[in-house]
């Protein structure tokens, strides 16, 4: 399975149809530096394993013959609840007996041109293991043969599957749903909140680690952050980068599915959480989408009545709305996932412990209480 992911591409760039030359030179070009990032994320997953593998069926892609996606699982411990005390009623014990654990969706990035579920596995196991929560990190399709918004309707099937049998598998609280996005990952994870928004089944927080906000510019376009390199080593596969979004850039200008950094705070989780590094190459755009959702969320708690001192705290409490940042000075693009040796392993510790504690606020606040809390 492994290699068949890494070698994807290859097999894209040959037998595909309806691409150009120049992006299928590309495409052979990238494959030894897929296989390289495909076999670091195969080495960490194999410290971080998943409890299980599924197929989650697709709705909107059954007319373009695909069928399904592959995600895996991250279970939390098991964990036996403890006798009732003196001081516990019966009722309240039988509750902690059948409390339904929390649902998190984990997508990974890739610039839509690959990935593996199991990409964001340190990350993934830490939230299960802490949290209690079930951790479902999915697959979509990849571009260039697929374009906006296939791999958005690909994220939002799975999304609507897991809130629809969570409970049957795992004993899981549809109405206590998060969810996690790394890179496009973010993009689409946010993209899945506004398509349940309003429903019973909205996503209540989501972290976004150097999301994509912004597809209305090209990569070659995007403000390079102090700390980015003069030279980029990767500017001559920056059409590659644009080949999802790129094709009908025109159309879909508007489109807050596409571009997050349009979409009113209404539409987006009461709870979200967005970390990026300081020399990323999205900083820019992550930090104008946090300024204008903050600057929103005020107007908010205030319409709402709730005190500015409350709101300040900035912890989820299922009545504020809040947003956090937290910028890791001197990180580049993709940092979190990289080997250890090659980061600041101190910044990522914070990014993942701050992360998996924010999401745990949330949790509790929509009545999911860690049994060693």
């Amino acid at each position: 399975m492994f290699l068949i992911s890494a070698l994807r591409i290859t097999k894209d760039a040959f037998f595909a149809r309806s691409i150009p030359l120049r992006i299928r030179l590309l495409m052979l070009t990238l494959q030894p530096i897929t296989l390289l990032t495909y076999t670091i994320e195969w080495l960490i997953a194999r410290k971080f394993p998943h409890q299980a593998e599924i197929r989650i069926p697709l709705k909107r892609a059954a007319g373009q013959g695909k069928k399904s996606v592959r995600a895996v699982v991250y279970l939390p411990t098991t964990v036996e609840p403890s006798p009732p005390s003196s001081t516990t009623s019966a009722a309240a014990a039988a509750s902690k007996e059948t409390m339904k654990i929390p649902l998190h969706l984990n997508i990974h990035g890739g610039a839509f041109l690959g990935g593996l579920p199991e990409g964001n596995a340190r990350f993934c196991a830490q939230l299960a293991r802490e949290s209690g929560a079930v951790v479902v990190s999915t697959g979509y399709r990849y571009t260039p043969v697929a374009t906006f918004p296939d791999a958005h309707d690909d994220v939002q099937d799975v999304a609507e599957y897991l809130l629809e049998h969570a409970e049957e598998m795992w004993g899981a609280d549809a109405g206590n749903f998060t969810a996690s996005g790394f890179s496009v990952g973010g993009n689409l994870g946010l993209s899945v909140a506004q398509g349940l928004k309003g429903t019973d089944r909205e996503m209540r927080g989501f972290v976004s680690f150097e999301g994509v906000m912004d597809f209305r510019i090209p990569p070659w376009a995007k403000p390079r952050p102090k700390g980015f390199p003069a030279k980029d080593p990767l500017e001559f596969l920056q059409p590659l980068m644009d080949a999802y979004a790129g094709p009908n850039r025109p159309r879909d200008i508007a489109n807050p599915l596409l571009h997050p950094i349009l979409a009113p705070f209404s539409s987006l989780p009461q709870n979200m959480y967005f970390i990026v590094g300081g020399s990323c190459i999205l900083r820019t755009e992550t930090e104008a989408t946090v300024e204008r959702l903050e600057a929103e969320a005020r107007a908010i708690n205030q319409a709402n009545g709730l005190s500015q001192e409350a709101v300040n705290e900035q912890v989820p409490d299922g009545k504020a709305a809040v947003v956090k940042r937290f910028v890791a000075e001197g990180q580049i693009h993709g940092w979190t996932e990289m080997p250890s040796f090659a980061i600041d392993v101190q910044k990522r510790a914070k990014a993942f412990g701050d992360a998996v504690e924010f999401l745990k606020r949330v949790h509790r606040a929509y009545g999911y209480v860690h049994p060693e809390a």
